[in-house]
């Protein structure tokens, strides 16, 4: 039988304290009465702050949400994996097409300009 007068608000986690959590911007001494650009800042850490902190709650509680996730994060290293797998170079020699000629042989504006001399009579 399930309580339904028990919300998640009441529920404490065992050993949890009563103690507000201190915020980031605190931690980083931005609070308020300093400079704008340290205000704007100290505003922009707390929307993350708060953002991550309802994306735990949801987290949390929704375990569609944590299949989700898992799913994201091994597909994302498996990519990475093969990225790092397929794309590295095998070997450690430096070839002798790289350096800042052979780039510039490619360039757009180097292109251009092979076009327009060539184009010229």
């Amino acid at each position: 039988s399930y309580n339904y007068n028990y919300s998640n608000k009441t529920r404490r986690r065992f050993g949890a304290r009563t103690k507000k959590a201190a915020t980031i911007r605190s931690v980083l001494k931005l609070d308020s009465g300093s400079s704008e650009a340290r205000e704007a800042i100290g505003g922009t850490i707390d929307s993350m702050d708060l953002f991550t902190v309802k994306m735990l709650n949801v987290l949390r509680s929704d375990p569609f949400a944590r299949i989700f996730l898992i799913v994201y994060l091994v597909v994302l290293h498996l990519w990475t994996f093969f990225l790092l797998a397929f794309h590295a170079h095998g070997t450690l020699e430096p070839s002798a097409n790289v350096g800042p000629e052979q780039l510039l042989k490619h360039s757009y504006r180097h292109m251009e300009q092979v076009h327009a001399s060539s184009s010229t009579p």
